[in-house]
């Protein structure tokens, strides 16, 4: 309103002085007593004859406690581990947990959460653009390169429902870290092994295929060796598999696998799958099944 009233004025200001009575008319426009238009006024040619931009805000926000604010090296210096928290930042920031909580919700900090990814080595990168390059159609790469439909690929991979990332408090502007490591079998984990393939549609928009084959835990059933009070001793129980070597694996591809495939592949479908199966460390994965090698892209013949 303060602009308005300023803009209205300029408007009719004629000759270095305002016409006589227009204090009042704009008084009695706006709402406003004689006195604060005057003010205004007043105020806006201190302005113009310092050279100061035309600032006619409010003064009563400069007044009261003054907002903390702290400095982004102090922020970005903290270590990772002692940031996973808002009651550890604070202690680390001379401030009180609230205080804390308050910048996280002005956006001074952003909570960030780390997850562990894999270390990808040189090799690792090769292998993977050779395999961008396979997927491509080898007609269509001189002019205009196009990726193949991969209605005959099914993707398989391990994953754990285990805790891999933590959640910390950064500086607005600073930098997410890295995490990495060759492998995440340190980590406590229960695997699970998902196998997807590409979804089909009919003419009519009907979907035919949704391309979900399952989900399949990493367990076995082992006799108990003592007794407690849930069970006795010598009862069949189901436990997770501690360590998923290249064993376990080959019993899930032909146990599991395999058979969901065969009862959930469209009959309409491609008659050779390709398996895709992704790996972060530069190790292929070699099982044997009907005498054939299978690696990070076997070839399957199932009907």
């Amino acid at each position: 309103m303060r602009q308005e009233i300023l803009l209205h004025l300029l408007n009719i200001f004629v000759a270095g002085n305002l016409p006589h009575g227009l204090i009042n008319k704009t008084a009695e426009k706006f709402g406003y007593s004689r006195r604060t238009i005057s003010y205004l006024w007043n105020k806006a040619e201190k302005q113009k004859q310092t050279s100061q931009k035309y600032d006619l805000d409010h003064s009563y926000h400069k007044c009261g406690r003054k907002r903390i604010t702290v400095p982004y090296e102090s922020i970005a210096s903290i270590q990772m581990g002692d940031s996973t928290c808002i009651r550890d930042l604070a202690s680390k920031l001379n401030l009180a947990p609230s205080t804390v909580w308050k910048m996280i919700k002005r956006g001074e900090l952003n909570p960030h959460t780390n997850a562990m990814h894999p270390e990808i080595s040189e090799d690792n990168k090769l292998v993977r653009i050779h395999l961008i390059i396979s997927l491509l159609v080898q007609d269509s790469i001189p002019i205009q390169p196009q990726y193949k439909f991969l209605y005959d690929f099914v993707h398989i991979d391990e994953f754990y429902l285990s805790r891999k990332s933590q959640q910390v408090y950064l500086a607005k502007n600073e930098p997410k870290p890295d995490r990495s490591g060759k492998s995440s079998k340190i980590i406590p984990k229960i695997m699970f092994m998902g196998c997807v393939a590409r979804p089909r549609w009919n003419q009519m928009g009907e979907c035919t295929f949704d391309g979900k084959i399952g989900i399949f835990p990493f367990i076995e059933e082992a006799l108990t060796k003592r007794a407690s009070k849930n069970r006795p001793k010598g009862v069949i129980e189901t436990k997770p598999i501690e360590s998923v070597n290249k064993q376990a694996t080959r019993q899930m591809l032909i146990n599991k696998i395999l058979p969901a495939i065969k009862s959930k592949w469209p009959s309409e479908g491609e008659k050779i799958i390709l398996f895709n199966k992704i790996i972060a460390r530069n190790t292929l994965l070699k099982t044997m099944l009907n005498g054939k090698h299978i690696i990070n892209k076997m070839v399957l013949h199932l009907f």
